[in-house]
Formats: structure tokens, C-alpha cells, sequence
């Protein structure tokens, strides 16, 4: 299994998570359809799941930003 997170929320519930992967040598980014917690999980984590990880985080509180954690 592997296991990206937990990204930790510091505005009291109000962030939406979404993770992104690019496959080594992709050009790239793409999100990961249904990945957003603050935890994206991939069971039995194999050969095919090497890439690299992010997580965009918004909130509903302060609209005009965006943190990214790289993972």
C-alpha cells in the first residue's frame, strides 16, 4: 500500500483537497479522479504507481488561494 498525507488542515474544516500524479517522463500533470482528502491511498501499490504526488488545497474561507504539497 502506499500512502501520501495526511496534509494537515489549519482552517477549521473549510479546505477541498485534490491530488495530481505524473508518471516519470510525462510532460503532465493529471488529477486522480475521486483523491480528495487530506490522505490518498493507493492499495496494493505496484510498478504502475510510480510517479510523482501533489495535493492542491482551497479553501471556501480565503477563495484566492492555493497551497501545494508535493510529495
Amino acid at each position: 500500500m502506499g500512502k501520501f498525507g495526511p496534509i494537515r488542515n489549519f482552517t477549521l474544516g473549510a479546505n477541498q483537497y485534490q491530488w495530481y500524479h505524473k508518471s516519470p517522463g510525462a510532460g503532465v500533470w493529471k488529477s486522480i479522479t475521486g483523491a480528495v482528502d487530506s490522505v490518498y491511498v493507493i492499495e496494493s501499490a505496484g510498478p504502475k504507481d510510480e510517479s510523482s504526488y501533489y495535493c492542491a488545497i482551497t479553501s471556501s474561507i480565503v477563495t484566492d488561494m492555493t497551497l501545494y504539497s508535493r510529495l
